[in-house]
């Protein structure tokens, strides 16, 4: 299609005109990789969908996928990437407690997550009254990323603390549709997760990648909630709620979040292979 010839590459010439919306591996010699965030210029496209362009972060020249990237100018709200019309399997539900987010260097690794949960929670405890001011969150697991609900106001806009962490549930689904989340993150943009026991509390915490600067990554710290803690108006939710959560809710999100990276690389091979 073109010859490569990275040597008559001016760099004065090289101006970003896109940014990569995903990830991309290539598969053969004029394919060109991308990471979520590089900057790119755009030199042809071709009728096939496809684009030739220069990968400014590692000044390599090739061809991909046109969906692939967006104009540099335009601003997308990150909930836009996730669209679960399309999900192979049911978005997967839990309650947690957020504990707060920090800025790290490093994109994965047990050790970040051993240090980013031990700051948070340093940050965290530190706080007058911690029980009153921690926040009870919803989290929604599927292939295609996580949505984070605020678990008081979902509550408030029902006027009715008893609602079920079910999938199944009518009223649940209806609800999340009406509302906007507190934070959304693409599965693209999660480059690590992880459940571990500090201190005999149990943790789940994710690493992402920030959409428009690959080099910027910050870790996300949730606490599993223990029963006594959790919301509730009657004898029959409680029960119901005490039989849910009999299991570690910090350990099942991060087994959710392994099962969508699974589902979402099968569609990815399904699309490939087509």
């Amino acid at each position: 299609m073109y010859s490569i010839d990275q040597n008559n590459l001016e760099s004065s010439s090289k101006k970003p005109t896109h940014r990569a919306l995903y990830k991309f591996c290539s598969r053969h010699s004029e394919e060109l990789d991308l990471e979520v965030g590089d900057l790119i210029q755009v030199l042809k496209e071709f009728d096939d969908s496809w684009t030739e362009g220069i990968n400014l972060r590692t000044n390599q020249r090739g061809i991909f996928p046109s969906s692939m990237i967006i104009n540099i100018d335009q601003q997308l709200d990150v909930s836009e990437l996730i669209d679960e019309s399309n999900d192979f399997v049911a978005p997967e539900y839990f309650q947690l407690i957020f504990l707060g987010s920090i800025e790290i260097d490093r994109y994965k690794g047990k050790e970040v997550l051993d240090e980013s949960i031990q700051k948070i929670t340093l940050r965290v405890r530190d706080r007058c009254d911690y029980q009153a001011k921690s926040i009870h969150c919803l989290l929604k697991i599927s292939e295609t990323g996580i949505r984070i609900y605020n678990r008081i106001r979902l509550e408030d806009n029902e006027r009715n603390d008893s609602i079920e962490i079910d999938p199944n549930n009518e009223q649940l689904r209806n609800e999340l549709s009406r509302m906007k989340p507190v934070y959304c993150f693409a599965l693209v943009q999660i480059t690590f997760c992880g459940y571990q026991i500090q201190n005999d509390r149990h943790y789940f915490a994710f690493i992402t990648r920030h959409p428009f600067d690959q080099q910027r990554f910050a870790c996300h710290v949730f606490e599993n909630i223990e029963i006594d803690q959790l919301r509730t108006s009657t004898v029959n939710s409680q029960e119901r709620l005490r039989k849910l959560y009999a299991s570690n809710e910090a350990r099942k999100a991060c087994e959710a979040v392994g099962r969508a990276f699974h589902c979402f690389y099968n569609r990815f091979v399904q699309i490939s292979t087509n």
